[in-house]
């Protein structure tokens, strides 16, 4: 467009001008004629030499290779955009990831905490239901035993005043009552082992002793009521000064060892029994304890560890986007200049051969006006006016 005013202006003045000033006009307006058909690919060179056509054809070859240079040079820009965009959208996914991992973790987290706070409270409450057992069972016990220490109704009882002296030897009917005293103790002891009543004397005890002192009858030994004997104490001879009441009284003291020693076995049984029960699902709850423990501590691990894997992946991907990032810039950037360095120089070989062009043609205008000789027409001759020339 630039071009195109110029050459107007320059017709103008043309038309307009004085003779001295008419040469130089004609010559750049025939300078900025070619260069408009130059411009605009009409071959205007006809009778220049073929240098200059060759130089002309290597000039629009120059351009040609610029403008595909540029061309490249854009789709390069396009390429870097598009793996720019490429690399944001591979941030933003692997974003998301870690966010959705560290949400499954959390929730992984949280199901084992209220695992393990079930499991706490279920052990607790199985801890606290067997002290209490053992506690109720250590009572039951400490009662028992309390029992046992103190004596028996029956042994704070004492032989009664109007009983006639027996003989010092040993009658078959004393032992008889002690062989029915010991069977009727045996048969007693698990009636009150389960109602935990005292002992006492019953009527088939009592019955033997009244009859052995109302009677004083003859009776067989049995084997049986020799082995009740064993344990007891030995009744005096007829040389040993003892009351026969004395003698009922160590034997009821012995049956009452013999007494408190079972029960002592039997609760001792029966603790070791309850123990052996619950000794193994205290060992098993403890065993579960630790296997949880175990398992919250490698959960806890493995957690630390795709954290810090994932952050590491993280800080790796962000470090090769950015410097993928930084060479695309830079390559833009040295693209970007090549191109305007391209575009320079050929904009500054296009001037120079422009400027080229223009000295020769205005050497060859010099050289067209030379050979022209002035002319002047009628109009000047017979007018004699100087400004108007043909």
């Amino acid at each position: 467009m630039g071009t195109c005013k110029e050459l107007d202006s320059t017709r103008t003045k043309l038309l307009m001008c004085k003779a001295s000033e008419r040469a130089q006009l004609k010559r750049k307006y025939e300078t900025l004629s070619a260069v408009l058909d130059r411009l605009r690919g009409v071959d205007a060179v006809k009778e220049s030499s073929s240098g200059q056509r060759d130089e002309i054809a290597s000039l629009t070859l120059k351009l040609n290779a610029a403008v595909g240079r540029e061309k490249d040079t854009a789709g390069n820009l396009k390429l870097q955009i598009k793996l720019n965009k490429d690399l944001k959208c591979q941030f933003q996914e692997m974003h998301a990831k870690q966010s959705k991992t560290e949400l499954d973790e959390e929730t992984t987290n949280k199901v084992l905490r209220s695992q393990l706070k079930e499991t706490r409270v279920r052990s607790a409450s199985r801890l606290s239901l067997e002290s209490a057992i053992n506690m109720d069972l250590q009572n039951k016990l400490e009662v028992a035993s309390k029992r046992l220490q103190t004596p028996p109704s029956h042994m704070s009882r004492q032989a009664p005043e109007d009983l006639p002296e027996l003989p010092l030897k040993k009658s078959p009917g004393l032992l008889d009552w002690i062989a029915n005293i010991l069977s009727s103790d045996e048969q007693e002891e698990p009636e009150a082992e389960a109602t935990g009543t005292d002992i006492g004397l019953t009527a088939e005890e009592e019955g033997p002793l009244q009859g052995a002192k109302k009677k004083n009858a003859p009776a067989a030994e049995t084997p049986g009521s020799r082995e009740s004997l064993r344990g007891l104490p030995r009744f005096p001879d007829s040389g040993e000064d003892l009351a026969e009441d004395e003698f009922i009284e160590r034997v009821k003291q012995r049956m009452v060892h013999i007494k408190i020693s079972q029960l002592q076995e039997i609760t001792e049984d029966a603790v070791k029994q309850v123990w052996e029960t619950v000794d193994p699902l205290l060992r098993s709850q403890q065993e579960q304890m630790d296997q949880l423990v175990l398992a919250q501590k490698q959960l806890v691990c493995a957690v630390k560890l795709a954290q810090e894997q994932l952050v590491c992946a993280v800080k790796l991907a962000q470090k090769q986007l950015v410097c993928a990032v930084k060479l695309a810039q830079e390559q833009l950037v040295c693209a970007v200049k090549l191109a305007q360095k391209q575009l320079v120089d050929q904009r500054e070989e296009d001037s120079k051969v422009l400027l080229r062009m223009e000295k020769v043609w205005e050497g060859r205008f010099q050289q067209i006006l030379t050979r022209r000789s002035p002319r002047r027409s009628w109009v000047v001759r017979m007018f004699g006016c100087g400004s108007v020339e043909d």
